[in-house]
């Protein structure tokens, strides 16, 4: 007996990823039910172990973002970099993998205290960790109450972001989760926000003359995220003002918006194998660019020294873990009471039992610096002030970009082919009008005269900012037998937040197959299309059409590896085209290329681990429906369901799929395959 105690008591000091909060999945009538709240649960134990073993003052980092993107492995590396020695196993920590599915249901912990990496061992003070599940696919309400939960109890509400851009999906549950905090009153409830890039390790944007990665601060890189390009915009009017207004919302609503890099994940910690060594891993030489970003950027979110009691900011009010872990409890009663909860009468309870003299002397000193800063600001733009430039200087300018811009065109080895025509106001509101394409009589040409019979098309299409600019790139590069001039320019692309590549563009050199002799004739023309996720879906369908019928292998690039229900919307409105055409054997050939996944996995459910499986297997698992951990509302789920069918039973559709890793995706074996 004495022997099974000690076993329990090391197993519960020992640091492992536990599940603090539960989205009780909904039933069938629930789910039918307009006026049904999302109901979350919180864990006991997990409760008790942050009363019990945490202390004052206590940090939370939470983790949040799209499906997908690498929150738990962040969460696992940023555990592993704080911790002064390894005394867990590895198969205790936070679960990440290559599948289709979402692996972290809920809110999941870190059960072990860990220390600021300022830090001395003798000083107080802990940091708790949380990873929330992936918003891709939760209804929109469960998404809100998660991210309020976890904003009003984070120290650093950090999102993270991969592609590097705050789409209008993210945009959207953003806004939905802030726009809780409109019927609240209680002052310093906002969270601290902070925007973490995966894959950036500096802050650019893609240089509109020259195609190149331009750094720039911190400030600019904040405001592009969360600006509409009025130039390259293709949404509705009504799409395009909504999406501006959410973007508004959010910078104006939130108090302060803050951004991190890190550096590159190295290979050696790619795989997702619960046995992982990631202790030493992550303290060899090939990681150590990557450990001390981390390290940065864990000081950074962690600059304001803890989490102060909510509706307080003074020093002196740090929450108590005690405290702190009842205060999750009854935040998680108020949310689950009211479709638009207000928990303002909870915090005004907890603020008035222990701070009430503290809160006054704190609104006083807290005017007083905003007062401070306001003045200072102000002061700082009228002296900042200069005349405005001339009409001849503006000319000048002008005329300078337009030169610039010609002598950029005729070193172009990619030109664009299809444009998509913006609407004006007026056909905006029309719901009769159809979107229009135009074709470049350049590009027409060049392929008229410089191509030869047979000739193959390779079209990578796919979401905004998946890679797939780079993947056409190396293709080129793969395929050319010497390297081209350095006065031709390759596709565009870029780590900006807003798209580079407009319609679709053509590589202009024809290019050989990889087993092709010099002496036999024939050209591959490879092609580049328009993300499809900031189109509206009338002209993305059309350009998916375009792309479809004229292209030898339409290739469909995925990261993270799945088809989630927004890309599913576009296949589907596009090959819905097809059902009023006559013509057999019109029908494209599709590829999936899944960026990152050298090999087809799913995520065992026992063990964590990424099981090989085949790509049949793998190919049903995308265009499958989890019912299990499925949280979508009844109707969008069949609409799910409906689609995914109404896809796959097209024939022969989705036969030829190839994953791909960052390391070899330039190899001319996969070339060959297409």
């Amino acid at each position: 007996m004495a022997s099974q105690n000690i076993q329990e008591q090391q197993y519960y000091q020992e640091g492992r990823a536990i599940q603090l909060i539960r989205c009780i999945p909904p039933t069938d009538e629930e789910r039918k039910n307009p006026r049904f709240v999302p109901q979350l649960e919180i864990d006991r134990e997990a409760k008790q172990i942050i009363a019990e073993r945490f202390e004052t003052p206590i940090s939370v980092i939470v983790y949040v973002g799209n499906m997908g993107v690498g929150k738990s492995k962040l969460a696992t590396m940023t555990i592993t970099a704080l911790e002064k020695e390894q005394h867990h196993q590895t198969a205790q920590m936070f679960r990440s993998g290559a599948g289709a599915n979402g692996v972290t249901q809920g809110v999941w912990m870190w059960s072990e205290p860990l220390q600021h990496p300022k830090q001395e061992t003798n000083e107080s003070g802990s940091i708790l960790i949380l990873d929330c599940e992936g918003m891709g696919d939760l209804d929109e309400n469960t998404g809100a109450n998660l991210y309020l939960f976890c904003m009003l109890i984070s120290t650093a509400f950090v999102v993270i972001l991969r592609p590097s851009r705050v789409d209008r999906y993210q945009c959207n549950r953003l806004y939905q989760a802030l726009y809780r905090f409109e019927r609240m009153r209680a002052q310093y409830v906002l969270p601290n926000l902070w925007l973490l890039p995966l894959d950036l390790p500096e802050f650019v944007y893609s240089d509109p003359k020259t195609s190149e990665d331009v750094p720039i601060s911190e400030e600019q890189w904040i405001n592009n995220i969360f600006t509409v390009d009025e130039e390259n915009n293709r949404l509705s009017n009504d799409e395009t003002q909504a999406l501006k207004n959410r973007y508004k919302y959010i910078t104006d609503i939130l108090p302060k918006i803050r951004a991190a890099n890190i550096h590159h994940l190295p290979p050696s910690l790619h795989s997702n194998s619960r046995k992982l060594d990631t202790y030493s891993l992550l303290r060899s030489k090939e990681s150590d660019l990557y450990a001390t970003s981390i390290t940065i950027a864990i000081k950074k979110f962690l600059a304001n020294g803890g989490k102060r009691l909510l509706g307080s900011i003074a020093q002196n009010m740090f929450v108590r873990p005690s405290e702190f872990a009842e205060l999750m409890d009854d935040l998680i009663q108020v949310i689950n009471r009211d479709p638009v909860p207000n928990p303002d009468e909870l915090i005004n309870q907890y603020l008035t039992n222990r701070f009430t003299a503290e809160l006054e002397k704190e609104y006083v000193t807290r005017f007083e610096h905003d007062l401070m800063n306001y003045v200072t600001k102000q002061c700082e733009k009228l002296s900042g002030l200069q005349k405005p430039p001339s009409d001849e200087q503006i000319a000048t300018i002008i005329g300078e970009m337009a030169h610039q811009r010609d002598q950029n065109h005729e070193k172009q080895g990619c030109i664009q082919l299809i444009r998509c025509i913006p609407p004006t106001d007026e056909e905006r509101k029309n719901p009769q009008y159809v979107p229009q394409l135009e074709i470049n009589q350049q590009a027409q040409q060049i392929i008229s005269d410089r191509f030869e019979a047979p000739i193959s098309i390779i079209v990578y299409a796919g979401n905004m900012g998946v890679g797939k600019s780079k993947l056409a790139t190396v293709t080129v590069a793969a395929l050319e037998k010497e390297p081209h001039g350095t006065d031709l320019l390759w596709f565009r692309s870029g780590a900006g937040t807003n798209a580079v590549t407009q319609g679709v563009w053509m590589w202009c050199e024809p290019l050989r197959h990889p087993d092709q002799d010099e002496q036999t004739k024939g050209s591959i023309l490879v092609l580049d299309c328009e993300g499809m996720d900031n189109l509206d879906e009338n002209t993305a369908a059309n350009l998916y059409f375009f792309c479809m019928i004229i292209s030898t292998a339409f290739v469909v690039v995925l990261r993270p590896a799945r088809i989630d229900r927004f890309q599913c919307d576009r296949l589907y409105l596009a090959l819905r085209r097809f059902e009023f055409m006559k013509s057999f054997h019109v029908l494209p050939n599709v590829w999936l290329l899944p960026l990152d996944l050298p090999k087809f996995l799913h995520i065992d459910p026992d063990t964590g681990d990424d099981i090989e499986i085949s790509k049949e297997e793998w190919l049903h698992k995308i265009f499958s429906v989890n019912d299990e951990r499925n949280n979508l509302s009844s109707a969008h789920n069949q609409r799910l369901k409906e689609q995914y069918e109404y896809i796959t039973q097209l024939p022969k559709i989705f036969e030829r799929i190839h994953g791909t890793s960052r390391q070899t995706y330039s190899s001319k074996t996969k070339l060959r395959k297409l």
